[in-house]
């Protein structure tokens, strides 16, 4: 089954890269990057997404939500920064002159890049559970630093919500993690406790499941010496 699975309109099925998990699935890298200046007491959150030029309204909006976020939070008294930057991907021309797939294009983008992840837009997600269903439908998916988002079921918030996974989270009960996307519950709302989770689980090198074992984003540090110079009360506190 699947990482991350969601209910109407967010419900994620396994997210199959380009139909191939087995050649372009990977596991090693991290999903994003946690770095500490302690002179300036600031903690940024770093994370690439690539992306086809066509698909660079959705991506930027997902990543965008996030990058907004910065400078209104803070932890320990260190102000909580975000640095998610969009990479466009050009489709890959094989040296046999076949041009690649989407996803094995962008895959072949990342190689080089531990905290990259795969963004596209697709008509229909890889192994719907709710295909043909009325009641729930899939809009989008993350697993494998990947996302995809359905171009006819995602709502506003569907891109910033699989990002939100991508970076550590996994559901809440409101708020931007809420599960349901056509549910009043899912907002805006970034809580303290997401905050605090995205950089408790880099900092300690945990990484978040859910009931099923479905895993968010992984978290790596940039500064681990640095980081863990400091003893770290996870206090996360939202400026107004």
């Amino acid at each position: 089954m699947d990482r991350l699975c969601e209910k109407h309109p967010d419900q994620s099925p396994y997210l199959f890269c380009g139909g191939n998990p087995i050649r372009y699935g990977d596991d090693s890298g991290n999903d994003y990057h946690v770095k500490v200046n302690h002179e300036e007491q600031t903690i940024t959150i770093s994370a690439d997404y690539y992306a086809y030029r066509s698909d660079a309204q959705s991506v930027t909006a997902a990543i965008g939500f996030w990058n907004d976020l910065s400078g209104k939070y803070t932890m320990d008294g260190y102000t909580v920064n975000f640095a998610l930057a969009y990479h466009e991907v050009e489709p890959l021309t094989t040296s046999e002159g076949k041009v690649a797939n989407q996803s094995g294009s962008i895959r072949n983008a990342m190689l080089e890049d531990k905290v990259g992840n795969l963004y596209m837009t697709v008509s229909k997600i890889s192994g719907d559970p709710n295909s043909g269903s009325n009641e729930n439908i899939t809009a989008g998916a993350y697993g494998s630093r990947a996302i995809s988002i359905s171009k006819t079921n995602a709502v506003e918030l569907t891109g910033a919500h699989e990002v939100g996974h991508s970076l550590g989270l996994q559901h809440s009960d409101k708020g931007i993690m809420y599960p349901f996307g056509n549910d009043g519950k899912r907002t805006k709302i970034v809580s303290e406790d997401d905050i605090k989770l995205m950089l408790k689980n880099a900092m300690t090198g945990v990484v978040a499941k859910d009931d099923k074992g479905n895993e968010a984003g992984k978290g790596h540090l940039d500064n681990k010496a640095e980081i863990e110079a400091k003893e770290w009360k996870y206090e996360v506190e939202k400026r107004h």
